[in-house]
C-alpha cells in the first residue's frame, strides 16, 4: 500500500513540475516584474500545498506522511532532471526564435512608419510651399493691379450736360 501511495506521490511530484514549467516557460517568454513573479510563486505554492493536501486526504486519510512528501520531491526532481530540462531549453529555443522575427517585423514596421513619415511631411511641406506660393502670387498680383492704377490717368468724369444731345 505505502509503495503504491509512494509512486502516486512522485506522480503528483511530476504534475507540479509541469505546473511550475509552465510559469518558468512564462517567464522565459514574457518578462515580469519581481510583484509578478512574487504573486505567481505564491499562486504556485499555494496550489501545491492544496494539491499535496487533497492527495493526503484522497490516499492517507489526511495525514501527511513523509514518503508523500520525498515521494513528491523525488517525482519533481525527476521530472526536472530529465524532462523538464529537454522543455525548458526547447521553450528558450522557440521564444527565442519568435522574438527574433518579432523584431525583425518590429524594424520593418519601424522603417515603413518613418518612411511614411517623411512622406507625409514632405506632402505637408509641398502644401504649404504651394500654398505660399500662390499667396505670393495673389499678392503680387495685387501689386500689380495697384501699381497699374497708379500710373493710369484718372479720366475726368463727362459732366450729364454733355452727354445729353442738343434738341
Amino acid at each position: 500500500y505505502a509503495l503504491r501511495v509512494f509512486l502516486f506521490a512522485c506522480l503528483l511530484g511530476g504534475i507540479l513540475s509541469v505546473f511550475y514549467g509552465f510559469f518558468k516557460i512564462l517567464r522565459i517568454a514574457i518578462k515580469f516584474n519581481a510583484f509578478v513573479i512574487a504573486v505567481q510563486d505564491f499562486v504556485f505554492w499555494f496550489i501545491s500545498g492544496l494539491a499535496v493536501f487533497m492527495f493526503a486526504l484522497w490516499q492517507n486519510d489526511g495525514i501527511v506522511r513523509g514518503y508523500v512528501l520525498a515521494g513528491a520531491l523525488i517525482g519533481a526532481l525527476l521530472y526536472y532532471l530529465t524532462v523538464g530540462a529537454l522543455i525548458t531549453r526547447s521553450a528558450q529555443a522557440i521564444v527565442g526564435f519568435f522574438q527574433r522575427i518579432s523584431e525583425k517585423i518590429k524594424s520593418a514596421a519601424r522603417v515603413r512608419a518613418e518612411k511614411a513619415k517623411k512622406k507625409k511631411e514632405l506632402s505637408r511641406q509641398q502644401k504649404s510651399t504651394k500654398k505660399t506660393r500662390r499667396a505670393q502670387e495673389k499678392a503680387q498680383a495685387r501689386l500689380k493691379k495697384s501699381a497699374e492704377r497708379i500710373k493710369k490717368p484718372k479720366n475726368k468724369r463727362k459732366s450729364r450736360k454733355k452727354r445729353e444731345k442738343p434738341s
